[in-house]
């Protein structure tokens, strides 16, 4: 009988072709090209977290974010992510949801009466 191990600091590698200044942004995979780039607002086909950023590594923080660079990202377990700059009240146990440019917001459900009373 096996069992699934689940490993620290397993990662996946894909090109990023957007330039990410920090690391955290919720990512969408693109099939037909096999890129990531930050997910759009409500994006519900998420590949994964960057666990890194885009900077040449010799230029340190004052670098600038370079386009199509292999990245590490998190697909599995814990990580930080990115906030909206103007982000709702978030507590243990929210539910979250991407927002544009690859931050998250906590998620507020809508009610289906305010959606369409007749139906």
């Amino acid at each position: 009988m096996g069992a699934r191990v689940r490993g620290v600091n397993v990662y996946t590698y894909k090109t990023c072709s957007t330039a990410l200044d920090d690391y955290g942004y919720v990512l969408h995979l693109t099939k037909a090209t096999d890129l990531v780039t930050k997910t759009a607002a409500s994006n519900l086909k998420v590949f994964g977290i960057a666990n890194q950023n885009t900077k040449d590594p010799l230029d340190g923080d004052a670098g600038t974010a370079k386009t199509n660079v292999s990245i590490a990202i998190v697909q599995d377990g814990e990580c930080q992510v990115q906030l909206k700059a103007a982000n709702a009240t978030i507590v243990v146990g929210d539910l979250l949801i991407a927002q544009t440019d690859g931050t998250v917001d906590k998620y507020t459900p809508t009610s289906l009466s305010t959606v369409n009373e007749a139906n």
